[in-house]
């Protein structure tokens, strides 16, 4: 029986490894594909459906840098438009920036902001267009992971 079940760990152990090759081939492979487009490859994670447990599966997506949205400096997000989602996907957060006091980082997907629905990049870059008065409190809300996420921040 400990025999069975040390020979049953070796081979998950080198499957995992097998993967985690694979993986990093396939890394190198979109990495590639993308520099030969002239674009930036961005990890993005999408909700897969199907099966009985909502996961979240990570791929590279080739990203012109052209069509990033960015928002003002005072907001601080780079979003990737994509009008299969709804919502507005982080790729990047200037430091010290109010998406980065609220805690955004790359893949979250925005979808509300001091209130207001936001259905697409455009509706989080036209939302903080008009930033609030110095000292006044917004809340923006989130999903990581599939986990919904909340915070407020002072401007």
């Amino acid at each position: 029986m400990l025999r069975f079940s040390l020979l049953a760990m070796s081979f998950s152990f080198a499957l995992l490894g097998c993967v985690e090759m694979a993986q990093k081939d396939a890394d190198r492979q979109a990495k590639e594909y993308c520099a030969a487009q002239g674009k930036t490859p961005v990890p993005i994670q999408k909700k897969v459906s199907g099966g009985l447990v909502p996961r979240v599966a990570e791929a590279l997506v080739c990203v012109d840098e052209k069509q990033l949205v960015a928002t003002n400096a005072v907001f601080g997000a780079d979003l990737l438009p994509d009008p299969r989602e709804k919502g507005a996907r982080i790729i990047h957060v200037l430091p010290g920036s109010c998406a980065a006091r609220v805690g955004l980082r790359t893949n979250d997907l925005v979808y509300e902001y001091n209130g207001r629905s936001i259905e697409s990049a455009a509706d989080l870059q036209q939302a903080v267009a008009q930033p609030p008065k110095p000292g006044e409190t917004v809340t923006v809300k989130w999903a990581r992971n599939l986990v919904e996420m909340s915070a407020s921040t002072q401007y």
